[in-house]
């Protein structure tokens, strides 16, 4: 992600979960086997989101609205910017 303030803030965000939710379920990776036309069910089970930290690095338009999609039940948010937003704190 970058920072562009004109650019489709909420779906960066929500491209920027489909991104995570991918690599915790290994779905590029079954892709790539589907694709040589194998399939090993166990070696792509993935992990579970549920009561992992999420971090996030730059807690600008794309960052805030990427934790305010996220289940606040589903994951530990933590964030890191440059200035503290009281409301976003």
């Amino acid at each position: 992600m970058v920072n562009a303030p004109t650019a489709n803030t909420v779906a960066a965000a929500e491209h920027g979960i489909a991104l995570l939710c991918a690599m915790a379920r290994n779905i590029p990776q079954a892709d790539a086997s589907m694709k040589r036309g194998e399939w090993n069910r166990q070696a792509f089970v993935g992990t579970s989101l549920t009561r992992k930290t999420l971090a996030v690095i730059g807690f600008g338009k794309v960052g805030g609205q990427l934790l305010a999609r996220m289940p606040a039940a589903q994951a530990m948010q933590r964030w890191q910017g440059r200035t503290c937003h009281p409301d976003r704190s």
